[in-house]
């Protein structure tokens, strides 16, 4: 243990100290120990002594609000909160050490599972900013993203992802074969897009209309990078 960061994960707070492992236990001994704590609601507070498992963590940090479909949250499909979590202690530790290089002491670090998710949800928040509404969820689409999602081609599913105009230009030629849908003045940025994927009977970037038919294997290795999210055999 000497000079040696650790990490302890308590389902609540307090349990280290309860088994003689607190800090105060610790430092003397140990003056360069980088100690992280990572517990459900944190160290102190009016949820410290509340247990967190990860479904409550995602529905509180708002995760629940972007997934699935209007009116119907849904979960992710594997453990995010705890994951988050764990992710947030890998990163704080190694960012404790040039402040102990600094000084010769070690610190303790305390990390909530809250906390970690709701950084996760950061970029979601920035939609709403200054009073602005939050993107409803979109279940396997993009929130402001278009076309970006599952759409119906010859009688299956392919998902798409094209994220600039290079891409639907792209694509349009040559997985189409619809070289003016490109310069469409309905289509012709990707706001125009997102705004007619809600708009019944606009083709294409609704996720109802159908593509034409077009298979990975005879569609042209060049309009199949990686990009465009192309099922590539």
């Amino acid at each position: 243990m000497r000079g040696c960061p650790r990490a302890r994960a308590e389902p609540r707070a307090g349990a280290v100290e309860r088994l003689g492992l607190g800090d105060d236990a610790l430092k003397d001994a140990h003056p360069r120990l980088i100690a992280c704590d990572l517990s459900g609601y944190g160290d102190e507070g009016p949820y410290r002594d509340r247990k967190a498992y990860d479904l409550l963590i995602q529905s509180e940090a708002g995760c629940l609000s972007i997934t699935g479909s209007p009116g119907q949250p849904a979960k992710a499909g594997c453990s995010i909160a705890d994951i988050a979590a764990g992710m947030s202690v890998h990163t704080n530790i190694p960012s404790a050490l040039p402040m102990r290089g600094r000084t010769g002491t070690g610190c303790r670090i305390d990390m909530s599972m809250p906390e970690s998710m709701v950084a996760w949800m950061g970029y979601r928040f920035y939609y709403a900013i200054d009073g602005q509404s939050a993107p409803a969820p979109s279940i396997a689409s993009h929130a402001t993203i278009c076309p970006y999602g599952p759409f119906p081609a010859g009688g299956k599913t392919v998902m798409l992802g094209l994220q600039n105009e290079r891409e639907w230009k792209l694509f349009c030629e040559q997985v189409l074969r619809q070289p003016a849908l490109a310069d469409d003045p309905r289509f012709d940025a990707n706001s125009k897009r997102h705004a007619a994927h809600a708009r019944a009977g606009v083709p294409v970037c609704r996720g109802g209309s159908p593509l034409p038919a077009f298979s990975p294997a005879t569609t042209p290795r060049r309009a199949r990078p990686s990009r465009l999210r192309l099922p590539c055999p």
